[in-house]
């Protein structure tokens, strides 16, 4: 108590009103906790069947009898299925975070091309992530997540190829 008396016959008041706050914050409030993860209190997270989902992506656009034939695929995804088949094994070469591994729990994880379709069709579409929860099952910061390693690692691997320097 003798040090917050003698931070107030300071001078400078202002400075001595913050350091008496700082001293007075409960414990463990300027800790930054890591995003995520498993807390007391929380909610658990949500059954997600990223397995089925991937099956069902493969059956729809990349089985040998696809769903929807090539046309609707560059219609939605604005690429030729080979296209899209090498960027997504070029940016998984180059990042490992598009490899599907197994979490956790032990369950298997979010497959390469689920990653990146979600960040494509953000990208392409201007997609909610609310959407992409509800038809990929992938939760909103994952989504960005994928968004933010996609553009790098299409950047890295393809962008002395494909990307100019800006035009004065």
């Amino acid at each position: 108590m003798q040090f917050v008396q003698a931070l107030l016959e300071e001078d400078e008041e202002e400075e001595a009103v913050f350091d008496i706050l700082y001293l007075l914050r409960p414990p463990g409030a300027n800790v930054k906790r890591k995003h995520g993860g498993s807390v007391p209190g929380r909610s658990p997270n949500k059954r997600r069947d990223w397995y089925g989902r991937h099956t069902r992506l493969l059956q729809q656009y990349f089985g040998p009898d696809p769903i929807f034939e090539e046309a609707v695929f560059r219609r939605r995804y604005r690429m030729s299925r080979r296209l899209f088949s090498h960027i997504a094994h070029s940016v998984a070469n180059h990042d490992t975070y598009f490899v599907q591994k197994r979490n956790a729990a032990g369950l298997v994880g979010i497959s390469t091309f689920l990653k990146i379709t979600a960040a494509l069709r953000v990208l392409a579409y201007s997609s909610s992530f609310d959407a992409i929860d509800e038809n990929l099952e992938i939760a909103g910061p994952t989504v960005s997540q994928c968004i933010h390693h996609f553009c790098d690692a299409v950047i890295a691997v393809f962008g002395d190829v494909f990307l100019r320097p800006p035009r004065k």
